[in-house]
C-alpha cells in the first residue's frame, strides 16, 4: 500500500481504516511545526464490507438491520472515531 511518498507495508491483519488513521496521525505530529494540507481518504465504506467484530456488534443487536447495513455502519463509526 502506498502512502504518500512513503511505501507502508502491513500484512498484520491491522484494520485499513485503522492504519490510514495512525499514519495520517503520525504525519501532522512530524509536521505540526509547519503549515500542510493532510487529505485523508479512507476505502471504508466500501466493499468489500469488513469491520471489526467489536465495531458491528451495537448495531447487529438491532433487529431492524440487516447484517450488511450493521457492518456498514460499523465502518462509518470506526472511520469517524478515526
Amino acid at each position: 500500500m502506498e502512502v504518500g511518498e512513503n511505501s507502508v507495508r502491513r500484512g498484520d491483519g491491522t484494520y485499513l481504516t485503522d492504519v490510514w488513521t495512525e499514519e495520517a496521525c503520525g504525519f501532522i505530529q512530524r509536521h505540526q511545526a509547519e503549515p500542510f494540507f493532510l487529505h485523508v481518504t479512507y476505502n471504508a465504506p466500501h466493499t468489500p464490507l469488513q469491520v471489526p467484530k467489536e465495531e458491528a456488534r451495537p448495531f447487529l443487536e438491532r433487529e431492524d438491520l440487516t447484517r450488511g447495513v450493521a457492518t456498514l455502519y460499523g465502518m462509518i463509526h470506526r472511520m469517524d472515531s478515526g
